[in-house]
């Protein structure tokens, strides 16, 4: 059987950190062509690759358990559920140990994971934009 008959996950983007946003997006806009869809003030860009696909641009601050002069946190993987509580259920009986939801149900939140190499992927669900 295969894995997609247990929980519904898609590839969302690709989330970097950076301490000098305004930079990364410059770079990212006039280096790499993307365009940028949708910014907010806490920190976070959310840019359109030319062909396709996403990248996320996160000030390290707002990724819980960085601080002032530690390394940035290296690239997350951000996969997308339309049901997190099931998401999270599939993958702990598959053996996988998930954070705690951040925020509230009802509105975009998820959780983190670890693969056996030491990378974090970040598992989420936005209601007010369902998956097709």
């Amino acid at each position: 059987m295969s894995y997609s008959q247990f929980v519904r996950l898609v590839l969302d983007h690709l989330l970097y950190f950076s301490c000098e946003l305004e930079k990364a997006r410059t770079f990212h806009v006039d280096v790499l062509g993307c365009s940028v869809e949708n910014e907010e003030a806490w920190g976070f860009i959310f840019l359109r690759l030319p062909e396709g696909g996403h990248i996320g641009l996160m000030h390290p601050r707002n990724w819980g358990g960085w601080s002032e002069g530690d390394p940035l946190p290296e690239p997350v993987l951000c996969l997308r559920t339309d049901d997190l509580p099931e998401a999270i259920a599939e993958l702990s009986r598959r053996g996988a140990r998930l954070s705690e939801p951040d925020g509230e149900a009802g509105q975009a939140r998820g959780c983190r994971l670890t693969d056996p190499g030491g990378r974090t992927i970040y598992i989420f669900e936005d209601p007010s934009e369902p998956l097709p």
